[in-house]
């Protein structure tokens, strides 16, 4: 994502990304130096990818997504 957000402006570069580099990644990695909404223009979406967030019950007891980011705020670097 770096390297395309900090190519020419040419209009030959294209970049695919996924959730990883596009929200993972500058959410995640301080050090990231480019922006996904401000260094990058959209053209298409290729795929749709659906997602799950599962959690084992007798480790996690917790009915919603709210509750586990309650938790998480509640205790920073307890959940990964």
């Amino acid at each position: 994502m770096e390297a395309a957000a900090v190519s020419a402006r040419s209009g030959y570069t294209l970049f695919l990304g996924n959730i990883g580099t596009i929200a993972v990644n500058p959410a995640c990695l301080p050090s990231c130096s480019s922006n996904p909404l401000t260094d990058l223009t959209a053209v298409t979406q290729v795929v749709d990818v659906p997602s799950v967030l599962v959690a084992e019950r007798r480790v996690f007891q917790r009915a919603s997504v709210k509750e586990l980011v309650a938790v998480a705020k509640a205790s920073p670097g307890k959940l990964n």
